[in-house]
């Protein structure tokens, strides 16, 4: 990964509909205990934004392009004052997706959390 990718929005979706990558951010954001998870589908030059959860149900995308252009490998790591985890979801050797918690506190995430995801 070298950093210079397009973030893109997810696919638009009915209203109220929550698909299977909306209901693994929200797990994610349930086990992590943190404010913001989100679920990602990189590409060769791109990473798609599949899934969201925050707080009430709170979607920002913004928010999501904004921490993801600001990483720099998929993981397994927690970076930013340990604001924010990534792990990657491997199939084959290849990375599927991209499992991202992020809390507002420094020091929410430890090494203990990667094991968890």
């Amino acid at each position: 990964m070298n950093g210079n990718f397009k973030v893109i929005e997810p696919y638009p979706t009915p209203e109220g509909y929550r698909g299977p990558y909306q209901e693994i951010a929200m797990y994610v954001r349930q086990l992590l205990q943190c404010e913001y998870a989100m679920v990602a589908v990189p590409g060769k030059d791109s990473i798609r934004i599949q899934g969201f959860a925050g707080p009430n149900g709170e979607k920002d995308e913004n928010l999501a392009a904004d921490l993801i252009s600001g990483l720099r490998d998929w993981g397994p790591l927690v970076v930013g004052d340990a604001r924010l985890i990534v792990a990657p979801v491997l199939c084959g050797g290849h990375i599927m997706g991209v499992l991202i918690g992020y809390s507002s506190q420094p020091g929410a995430f430890t090494t203990g959390h990667l094991d968890t995801l």
